[in-house]
């Protein structure tokens, strides 16, 4: 298939405290969700800090942001308890 990076999206996470600021963007393969902003399933192509940290986010039910490959953005959340529904697979 030609140009089969296109297809990807994005997923950005952001997160601000006092001492730190983390910036997350990672490519998005699947996405399935709702319309009032919760997530059921993500996938996403990343290294090992990137995957670790959404893992965390994720555990801690924050929101972040996924963009379409068209450029459609939507701020989800997968709930408060997503902590067991995190996998990660390495090649």
């Amino acid at each position: 298939m030609k140009n089969a990076h296109e297809r990807f999206g994005k997923l950005l996470y952001r997160r601000q405290t006092e001492k730190t600021a983390t910036n997350l963007r990672v490519f998005l393969d699947a996405f399935v969700g709702d319309e009032r902003g919760k997530a059921h399933l993500v996938s996403v192509v990343g290294g090992d800090v990137e995957i670790g940290a959404l893992a965390a986010a994720f555990a801690n039910g924050d929101s972040f942001t996924v963009m379409g490959p068209y450029g459609d953005e939507s701020i989800v959340s997968l709930g408060e308890n997503s902590g067991s529904a995190v996998w990660s697979r390495y090649w």
